[in-house]
């Protein structure tokens, strides 16, 4: 009898399973979906971050530049005071 109730069970049993799985494989496609999202916008802010970061230099290398002309500019009133 026990034997009987086992295969009555088994093909509902097994498409439960599959069905089960398809589920899980379905979530796991999501989650990396999900993730490969969020790996692009990382992507994406670590480029407007180098833009940042070489407008930055940018405005130290003028900053630089407009120090030295300063710089120059006392030692000519210093010379000719």
């Amino acid at each position: 009898m026990h034997t009987d109730i086992s295969a009555a069970y088994a093909p509902g049993l097994m498409a439960g399973i599959a069905g089960f799985c398809q589920r899980l494989d379905d979530l796991d496609r999501m989650i990396k979906d999900r993730f490969d999202g969020i790996e692009n916008r990382v992507g994406a802010i670590e480029n407007v971050l180098d833009s940042l970061k070489n407008i930055v230099g940018a405005i130290g290398n003028r900053l630089g530049a407009i120090e030295s002309r300063i710089d120059a500019t006392e030692a000519i009133v210093a010379r000719h005071g």
